[in-house]
């Protein structure tokens, strides 16, 4: 049954360390934008 894995991943919410990596990019460049904004 490990076939449509990668589609539903086990849990609901898993990523890959691509988008783990992306995440924590956005997530920080986020956090820098608002230390700036505000």
């Amino acid at each position: 049954m490990s076939a449509g894995n990668s589609l539903l991943p086990r849990g609901g919410y898993e990523l890959t360390p691509e988008q783990q990596l992306a995440k924590e990019i956005a997530e920080t460049t986020n956090g820098n934008l608002s230390k700036y904004l505000m």
